[in-house]
């Protein structure tokens, strides 16, 4: 991350270091001050005008009618049945409902789910 785009905020060593414009040195924010890199990517993507989903690492679901839904940015399956499937999604599980759920594609980034879609879950 650039200075410009954290806001002169660099990291070090997991801590978080803000420079001291007169005398060049840093100091180590307090516990309660501590940035989260989450809202700083937030920042960015709002002032970049990127989509959050490509900075925040966040899942992208399409759905296709109750038919079918694909999810980009998934982690793994946490449970697989005809009626039940959850999908790991970073900070969610989502969990797909239905009947005659299966697996229609599965790649490194993205699963397919085809079957009669009744209902989709974040837990």
């Amino acid at each position: 991350i650039s200075d410009f785009a954290c806001g002169k905020i660099c990291q070090k060593d997991d801590d978080w270091r803000m420079p001291n414009r007169l005398s060049g040195s840093s100091k180590t924010l307090s516990v309660k001050g501590q940035i989260n890199m989450k809202k700083i990517k937030e920042r960015i993507s709002d002032v970049l005008e990127i989509p959050k989903d490509a900075i925040l690492d966040l899942p992208q679901l399409v759905l296709s009618g109750n038919r079918e839904i694909t999810i980009d940015n998934y982690k793994g399956i946490v449970l697989y049945s005809d009626t039940v499937m959850k999908i790991n999604a970073k900070d969610h599980i989502i969990q797909i409902s239905g009947s005659s759920l299966d697996i229609a594609h599965i790649g490194n980034n993205d699963i397919s789910v085809a079957g009669f879609i009744e209902k989709i879950e974040f837990m």
